[in-house]
């Protein structure tokens, strides 16, 4: 054999030794390839969870938990939550797959919003997942333009990137249910609405025709146009809430305030009373049942009534407004 073919041989030699060491030394340390695609929660079991709590900047929290009911946000006397998004996030949980290692060095952790939470200006959020057993996860920022995000165990050193991007946030009211009442004006008989000075406004339903008709407007005095009254009736069709809170803690504020009540064709009566703080507008419903209601109609009616009892309701400013209108707002000389 020649000296430039053992010179070959040698080099292909120490290559093959160099590879073969490499991938050792990968399989051995956790190198990426281990690890690629599989999952980061691998048997995290979803259907145990009954509690999730998310923390945030500050030691923000939100607590999300399952009761016999169905799951419910902790910090608002456990008012349902919107399923969807408790489902979704679950979901992108356990599916999320391990892409790159990152670093182990807790000091470059907080670029990548896995810094200490506790701190007003962390980022990222800390979730404990709890059921038969208890995980506490951190999820952290996402790189631009990159539909993944930084992860890693709470305790742990050790970043990953996944191949998710979540959406969770810090307010207790992002996550509740937000369809609150989506009544028909089809279904309405009469409106009244009456103020604490005593200014009433009555009306009734023309048969057959989708507008409401005054029944005390003052003397001298039209409607603006014949579906001015139409206001009040649409300001419960299609209600979302923005915020709730035990009917408890709202009881002083109810008092005095502007009240509304929705005769329906069906044999119940909805009543909501009104009332603002700061900014924020509220109202608090009761359903009255009548005696002559049927029986269907009845057990429709007392689901409605179980649903709103016992909360106050923050709703739109556009709907409070409808729902507190005045003659001079509906009328004209």
């Amino acid at each position: 054999m020649s000296l430039r073919e053992l010179k070959i041989l040698a080099a292909i030699t120490a290559a093959t030794v160099l590879l073969a060491a490499l991938m050792y030394s990968l399989k051995h340390t956790g190198g990426h390839d281990e690890y690629l695609e599989t999952l980061w929660l691998e048997g995290l079991d979803i259907n145990a969870i009954h509690r999730i709590e998310i923390s945030g900047a500050g030691n923000q929290q939100v607590s999300l938990e399952r009761r016999a009911r169905g799951w419910g946000v902790a910090e608002r006397g456990f008012y349902p939550v919107q399923i969807g998004m408790v489902r979704t996030l679950l979901l992108d949980l356990t599916g999320a797959k391990l892409l790159e290692r990152k670093t182990d060095d807790p000091e470059q952790h907080a670029k990548l919003g896995l810094g200490p939470i506790d701190k007003p200006d962390a980022q990222g959020q800390l979730l404990k997942l709890i059921g038969d057993e208890v995980q506490v996860v951190r999820i952290g920022t996402r790189p631009e333009g990159r539909n993944v995000t930084y992860v890693k165990h709470d305790g742990d050193s050790q970043a990953w990137l996944v191949d998710r991007t979540f959406n969770i946030s810090l307010e207790a009211r992002k996550w509740l249910e937000p369809e609150l009442l989506d009544i028909g004006m089809e279904h309405m008989h009469r409106i009244k609405i009456v103020h604490p000075d005593g200014e009433t406004i009555k009306a009734k339903r023309v048969a057959d025709a989708a507008r409401f008709d005054p029944l005390n407007i003052p003397a001298g005095k039209t409607l603006k146009n014949e579906l001015a009254l139409n206001r009040v009736a649409s300001a419960i069709t299609s209600l979302s809430l923005e915020d709730v809170m035990l009917a408890d803690e709202a009881r002083k504020h109810l008092k005095n305030t502007p009240r509304v009540e929705y005769e329906m064709y069906e044999g119940y009566v909805l009543k909501a009373q009104l009332f603002s703080l700061e900014e924020k507008r509220y109202a608090h419903f009761e359903v009255q049942i009548k005696d002559d209601a049927s029986t269907a109609h009845r057990q429709a009616a007392q689901q409605l009534a179980d649903r709103l009892k016992g909360w106050v309701f923050r709703i739109p400013s556009f709907a409070y407004d409808s729902m507190s209108l005045r003659w001079g707002d509906l009328t004209q000389e």
